[in-house]
């Protein structure tokens, strides 16, 4: 994941890598995200979907240069999608997602969200 942004001092865009330092919240054997969610409100998130279903996130705070990434386990579970989406009040958005999880040896899927 790279940022693009423009540098002042070199008069040109920049694309520096975001999970230079955590390319292991991609996933096992150098895996791959396969989806992403931005939410802005009320902290600045992005979070990422690892190509084997768990749910890694990065703070990130360009204001003052954090960058910090964390993995969000799942108990029995696979998450297969995200999105960020406003609450209901309007202040700040939500994380939804769909969850698959076997229990009882069967496999549901849940929608849970409002993190």
């Amino acid at each position: 994941i790279h940022e693009l942004s423009y540098d002042y001092a070199s008069d040109s865009f920049v694309a520096p890598e975001l999970t230079l330092l955590a390319d292991h919240m991609a996933g096992p054997a150098g895996g791959m995200f396969r989806g992403l969610a931005w939410q802005r409100d009320p902290y600045r998130l992005l979070y990422a979907i690892r190509s084997d279903g768990q749910l890694v996130a990065c703070t990130y705070r360009k204001d003052q240069n954090i960058k910090g990434w964390h993995h969000h386990p799942t108990v029995n579970g696979s998450v297969e999608s995200i999105c960020a989406v406003p609450s209901p009040t309007g202040t700040r958005q939500d994380l939804w997602a769909i969850v698959t999880r076997t229990c009882a040896g069967g496999t549901s899927r849940r929608v849970s969200g409002g993190c």
